[in-house]
């Protein structure tokens, strides 16, 4: 995982999220920031395109389109902006919107309690391939080659000690 993706993922671990789930977050950040290249994250480190409703954690950050209208949330930092997609996740649980985190584990199931709640105002099929596209293109061969590495580390030791 690159740098952006790795401080989305670990925000959301770091705050009891499951790690299939935290890869899920991880591709909807991809796809609603373009791959972390749009204008929104660049220059409001808004990955997820929040509009700014006076939420804490964020200030007044670049005008909306006028088709939208509003201004879109600023962040101090990417992983407040992640902070905030988690939390957003958290309010739905409490509110009994989705049942709890148990529920997501795919991307069919995580683009459709996104709809459930309101999220998107996309098709189901256009998000949920969205996910999927960013998830296949996550590129976590470096945290498996470290894994397989180490592995290979152990049985040489408990073999040759």
């Amino acid at each position: 995982m690159n740098v952006y993706e790795t401080a989305v993922y670990n925000t959301a671990i770091n705050n009891e999220v499951s790690a299939d789930v935290a890869l899920l977050i991880v591709s909807q950040a991809r796809h609603e920031s373009a791959n972390f290249s749009s204008n929104v994250f660049k220059q409001n480190n808004n990955a997820f395109g929040y509009k700014y409703v006076g939420q804490s954690g964020a200030s007044q950050g670049t005008a909306a389109p006028s088709s939208e209208g509003g201004y879109y949330a600023k962040y101090d930092s990417l992983e407040d902006s992640a902070l905030e997609v988690v939390n957003w996740w958290k309010r739905r649980i409490r509110q009994g919107v989705i049942n709890d985190w148990s529920d997501i584990a795919t991307p069919d199931s995580y683009a459709l309690a996104l709809k459930k709640a309101g999220y998107y105002g996309d098709s189901l099929a256009n998000y949920t391939a969205a996910l999927k596209t960013w998830l296949k293109g996550l590129d976590l061969g470096n945290e498996m080659s470290f894994v397989s590495v180490a592995f290979v580390l152990f049985i040489f030791y408990y073999l040759f000690k």
